[in-house]
């Protein structure tokens, strides 16, 4: 189950969804099996061997397959660009005509937890969240909104570098507290 933001606290873990299309799927006929409009796959299960499939079965199939590979290839690519960020893929399946499990829809878990102390780190680490947001070349809504949410947490750490990079250091005496203020200032006006 995702777990999402609530009352300001950040999400540790979210999921990167599947493709929530069906791509075109190609019907080509399976040689040696025409019979009065009706396929027998060349290959199958040993219980569905001599079973023959109606057109519609077997578009359905074909469908199906289709689905599977796209799904795969989305959520491999959540993970690739992921790396350590993200967990293994899930799967929800359906069974085809075939009886065979098809793949078609999927997740991938994925850390979105800041850097406690370390907004460079929080920095870095949400590019790579939004890049395994982004990485499918057909990104669901859920993985634009996890790569919004990415970009909003970097905006959030840039605002805090930028703060502690123009808050004055400790010194050790009156002199580097006004050699501070002044690198500040001059920062502040470039």
């Amino acid at each position: 189950m995702p777990i999402s933001a609530i009352g300001g606290v950040q999400p540790q873990t979210t999921y990167l969804s599947a493709v929530a299309h069906t791509p075109g799927a190609d019907h080509d006929r399976v040689a040696n099996g025409t019979e009065a409009g009706r396929f027998r796959p060349q290959e199958s299960e040993a219980g569905n061997k001599d079973r023959e499939y109606s057109e519609e079965q077997l578009a359905q199939i074909q469908e199906l397959k289709a689905r599977d590979q796209a799904v795969r290839q989305h959520e491999a690519a959540h993970q690739a660009a992921g790396g350590a960020l993200a967990g293994s893929a899930s799967f929800s399946y359906e069974r085809g005509p075939d009886g065979q499990l098809y793949a078609i829809g999927g997740e991938v878990s994925i850390d979105m937890s800041t850097v406690s102390g370390n907004p460079q780190a929080t920095i870095d680490k949400m590019r790579t969240v939004r890049a395994a947001a982004t990485a499918p070349s057909d990104p669901s809504s859920q993985d634009r909104a996890i790569a919004a949410q990415a970009m909003a947490m970097m905006i959030k750490a840039q605002q805090e570098l930028l703060q502690e990079t123009s808050k004055p250091q400790e010194s050790s005496g009156p002199t580097d507290y006004a050699r501070q203020q002044g690198i500040a200032a001059y920062q502040l006006q470039a």
